[in-house]
């Protein structure tokens, strides 16, 4: 993400809600290019993780990755 990205509180959320997903659920399931649904395996899953610590590092104000809520 650059940093010169806006903060935005909708997408600050939905990052917190699918970091908290990602942390507490023990299979993730998602649909492929194909439209058929696999369950992320662990590398998957780990990089889902990256990406939303990422999104809420420049989405949200406190940048922390504190209480979901």
């Amino acid at each position: 993400m650059a940093s010169s990205e806006a903060a935005d509180p909708r997408t600050c959320q939905i990052a917190k809600d699918n970091l908290h997903a990602l942390e507490t659920t023990e299979m993730i399931r998602s649909r492929g290019a194909d439209g058929e649904y696999y369950y992320l395996n662990d590398e998957e899953k780990q990089l889902q993780v990256e990406r939303a610590s990422a999104l809420i590092r420049v989405h949200c104000r406190d940048g922390g990755e504190g209480d979901a809520k």
